[in-house]
């Protein structure tokens, strides 16, 4: 029985050994997995944070796109309304020589039909 008892308990040993030793081998193999899980998160982290930094420069630059074609469009705003105020100008001149032109016509016109009316009065 002893003989016996002490083979069992070498199994048990071994058993209990093999079984740590497979515990063991499952943990390091997580250990590995969870590392190597880790190490692709990172590089992926590392690729994000580089796309977030190149799509800030372009955000940045986009800015001072807009920036300048609101400052164009300021110009061209400007411009317009100095063209307008030109243009309103000069209808404003041409009326003022057409409404003096129609005077002398009329000025010209009557005398000339005093002329006439005293040329038949004659």
């Amino acid at each position: 029985f002893q003989a016996f008892s002490a083979q069992a308990e070498a199994q048990l040993r071994t058993c209990v050994v093999n079984k740590d030793t497979t515990l063991e081998d499952e943990l390091r193999q997580d250990i590995e997995d969870l590392s190597k899980k880790a190490t692709k998160l990172e590089t992926e982290l590392g690729n994000e944070k580089k796309l977030v930094e190149k799509l800030r420069g372009e955000k940045l630059e986009l800015h001072e796109k807009v920036l300048h074609l609101e400052e164009i469009y300021r110009d061209l705003d400007i411009s317009a309304k100095k063209t307008e105020r030109a243009k309103n100008d000069a209808i404003q001149e041409l009326s003022e020589k057409f409404d003096g032109l129609r005077d002398s016509i009329e000025a010209e016109r009557q005398a000339f039909s005093l002329q006439i009316k005293k040329y038949e009065d004659e």
